[in-house]
């Protein structure tokens, strides 16, 4: 049974391929010619050079009465302005030229095509030609390729959403992200903003919950004076008759004094109401 491709037998395929190769040289030819024009009626202006409204108004109304989309018009005109005739290669199509058109050395390579082992061949593809070029290929092989293609792909900061959403259903990508710190960071960092918001959301629906919540913090923070007492009360018995050394003295004193400091801020605010501080105090709470 003859191999197919597609509908097709090879042998078919292969001839609609030189078939093809016809017609995309005759529709590069098309899309240069065009260029050509779009060039000599508005010039491309060196840097610095006019670039005002009047040069896209003259080149709207032309791709318009020609039947071509604007910014179709527009590409084929740069990539013609990189293009002289005379350099252009008969066996690469008008994409490959576009892929290629910011390259300094653009007229030499076109006329040599990588080796296969480079992922090219006896001419060039749009692939191999956007690879050259240091780009993105429509169709990725590598796996540095395909991270690419997809953040291509993802730019729309609503598209990439979803598709994070997706990829973290999977337990082994979940599992993967959260490896990574800087992931597990903002992850975590938005939890909290969202409780954040959710919490601000439902005082002002609900008045009763800032009572509640006041209510906690004074149990939380009567909870944390008694840990801190009882874990004393525990541990200092245990130093009678121990001769601390230099170092472990000054480690002690200077929690000693951040302890002294947050307390005396505690009072501060249970009297006053203000939880403002300075910035040494702020210092040396974080214990810098």
């Amino acid at each position: 049974m003859a191999t197919k491709i597609g509908n097709v037998t090879q042998q078919r395929y292969m001839k609609l391929v030189d078939k093809a190769i016809k017609t995309v040289q005759t529709l590069t030819d098309c899309q240069f010619d065009l260029g050509y024009i779009a060039v000599e009626i508005e010039p491309i202006q060196p840097i610095g050079g006019s670039h005002g409204a009047d040069v896209y108004d003259t080149l709207g109304k032309f791709a318009d009465e020609i039947g071509v989309e604007f910014s179709t018009l527009l590409t084929y005109r740069d990539v013609a302005s990189r293009w002289p005739k005379s350099k252009r290669s008969k066996h690469a199509s008008f994409t490959v030229h576009k892929h290629l058109a910011h390259l300094e050395n653009r007229f030499e390579l076109i006329r040599n095509p990588p080796p296969p082992e480079l992922g090219g061949g006896s001419r060039w593809t749009c692939d191999v030609a956007a690879r050259a070029a240091g780009q993105t290929p429509r169709n990725p092989q590598t796996s540095r390729e395909r991270i690419h293609r997809i953040h291509d792909l993802a730019r729309d900061d609503t598209v990439a959403a979803e598709v994070a959403t997706d990829f973290l259903r999977r337990p082994e990508v979940a599992h993967r992200v959260m490896g990574d710190h800087t992931a597990r960071h903002m992850v975590n960092r938005v939890q909290a903003e969202r409780s954040h918001q959710a919490r601000d959301v439902a005082r002002e629906r609900t008045p009763a919950i800032r009572r509640v919540e006041h209510r906690l913090d004074i149990v939380n923070l009567l909870g944390a004076c008694a840990a801190f007492v009882s874990a004393v009360n525990r541990v200092v018995p245990h130093l009678h008759g121990q001769q601390l050394a230099a170092s472990e003295q000054e480690a002690v004193f200077e929690n000693l004094q951040r302890v002294r400091a947050a307390a005396d801020w505690s009072q501060t605010v249970v009297e006053t109401g203000d939880t403002t501080m300075d910035e040494q105090l702020e210092q040396l709470l974080r214990g810098d």
